[in-house]
C-alpha cells in the first residue's frame, strides 16, 4: 500500500503545463541572457524610491521587481522567476474567469 507519487504526478494537466512552462522560461533565459533588458533595469532603478506612480508605468511592477531584487538572489534568475510567477497567476485568473 505504499504509493509514492510526487505532487506534480497527481496534478491536473493544466497545473503540470504551468509548472513546465515556469521551469523552462525561468531557467532557460537565466542561463542564456547575460544581462537584464533595459526596461527591467529602468524599473529596478525606479524601485529604489517607492512611489504611488512612476513616469511611464503604474507602481506594482516596479514594487515587485524591487522586492525580488532585495532578496539577494541572482537578478536575472529571480526576475525571470518573478515574470513566470506573474504569468502563472494571470493564467489562473483567466482560466477561472472563462
Amino acid at each position: 500500500m505504499l504509493q509514492s507519487q510526487s505532487s506534480a504526478a497527481g496534478a491536473s494537466p493544466a497545473l503540470r503545463a504551468v509548472l513546465i512552462q515556469v521551469a523552462i522560461w525561468t531557467v532557460g533565459p537565466a542561463l542564456i541572457f547575460g544581462n537584464l533588458h533595459s526596461d527591467t533595469l529602468e524599473a529596478a532603478y525606479w524601485g529604489r524610491d517607492l512611489a504611488l506612480g512612476y513616469a511611464k508605468h503604474p507602481p506594482l511592477a516596479t514594487w515587485l521587481i524591487d522586492a525580488v531584487l532585495r532578496l539577494g538572489l541572482p537578478p536575472v534568475l529571480s526576475l525571470m522567476a518573478l515574470s513566470q510567477a506573474t504569468m502563472a497567476v494571470t493564467a489562473v485568473f483567466v482560466w477561472k474567469s472563462v
